[in-house]
């Protein structure tokens, strides 16, 4: 295994902000629609602040990213050792932030980007799976390191710790396994995406007895999901006219999965498949009435079920993002065979009269300046 170059000052530091959103329920999770650009590392940049970047990879993950389902999320640099400045940087819009690119903003940014859950308290690299295991135990639960016959499986995340609270001086580290290689005796390794612990962004832990093993940590627990959860929360924005092809995805069951509109309708154009493909076309007309109002854009929501073939189901809220209406306003020339009466009562009788002399046919009138 690489060795890994570990900060001076602990792995993890703090969230410091204030102020994230509250989070779906244990049941049924409401997803909410990703921000653009307010969250670090959205898409696939690593542009918080001027000379971050998305960190090298190694170990077959290159550059370094979580990536599976159709999502990839980027693990972004410099490590504070590094000599990068730290900037604040939000892990998601509304989220707590993190002193630069550390351990808590990769993972809490997977979890947000994966499975639409957010975290309202300040969170140590060590208290990152236990903090989300309370706060979604319908979604999640916590394994210990060495429970016989379960290593940490692709997308599962790891708290690591030097004291067995889960509360090390240090504020310990986390993890986010991409790939998990571990045999029937309970040996093998995993390969993580991180942040500020090894400069690639990439490493691989190795696991003996069932135990997962770091130089820097002597305790390990790990966050996975409790039974079928769906991860598809962000869809990407339904534009007029253009043809929309989105799937959904999930994890915790035993696949195929069957999919279906458990509440709510889908804008007029689009369906969703059994096998969880969203696709169609949708007209201007169909995303203005489902947008009503809302000048600055909304969401169209439906719950969306899913089963897998022992039985097992969940429900989530998809929100589909409808894109801002475009500014139609124009300066328009009253119509010439329009009548006095029809003029706003609440216009001064110069306004009045000038009108008038327009409508009469005055060639090239003069408007007053705005406020005479």
């Amino acid at each position: 295994m690489r060795s890994r170059r570990l900060a001076a000052v602990g792995l993890a530091t703090l969230a410091l902000g204030l102020g994230a959103a509250a989070g779906p329920g244990a049941v049924t999770a409401a997803y909410a629609a990703a921000g653009s650009g307010a969250e670090a590392g959205a898409g696939a940049a690593c542009g918080a602040f001027p000379g971050a970047r998305q960190l090298p990879g190694a170990d077959g993950v290159v550059p370094a990213a979580w990536s599976g389902g159709g999502l990839v999320v980027p693990a972004c640099g410099p490590i504070p050792e590094e000599g990068g400045t730290a900037r604040p940087v939000h892990p998601y819009p509304g989220a707590l932030w993190t002193a630069g690119y550390q351990c808590v903003e990769f993972s809490e940014r997977y979890l947000y980007q994966r499975y639409g859950v957010t975290m309202d308290v300040a969170t140590n690299g060590d208290q990152v799976a236990a903090n989300y295991a309370a706060k979604y135990p319908g979604l999640f639960m916590i394994i210990r390191n060495g429970t016989p016959h379960r290593a940490p499986a692709a997308g599962d995340v790891l708290s690591l710790s030097a004291a067995p609270g889960f509360d090390s001086a240090n504020g310990g580290h986390s993890v986010v396994v991409q790939a998990s290689s571990v045999g029937l005796a309970g040996d093998g390794s995993v390969t993580v995406v991180e942040e500020n612990a090894d400069a690639s962004g990439v490493a691989v832990l190795p696991v003996r007895g069932w135990r997962v093993l770091d130089p820097g940590f002597r305790y390990a627990e790990w966050l996975t999901t409790a039974g079928l959860v769906v991860t598809s929360p962000h869809p990407p924005a339904v534009l007029a006219g253009e043809p929309y092809s989105f799937a959904l995805t999930a994890t915790g069951g035993r696949p195929p999965y069957r999919w279906r509109v458990t509440a709510g309708v889908l804008p007029a154009g689009l369906a969703l498949s059994a096998a969880g493909r969203l696709s169609g076309t949708v007209s201007t007309r169909t995303i203005n009435t489902a947008r009503g109002s809302t000048a600055r854009g909304s969401a169209g929501t439906v719950t969306v079920g899913v089963t897998d073939t022992r039985g097992a189901n969940t429900t989530a809220a998809i929100a589909l993002p409808l894109p801002r209406p475009p500014d139609t306003s124009v300066v328009r020339a009253p119509d010439r065979d329009a009548s006095a009466d029809h003029m706003p009562a609440d216009r001064s009788p110069a306004h009045r009269a000038l009108v008038e002399r327009v409508l009469a046919g005055t060639p090239r009138m003069t408007w007053p300046a705005a406020g005479r």
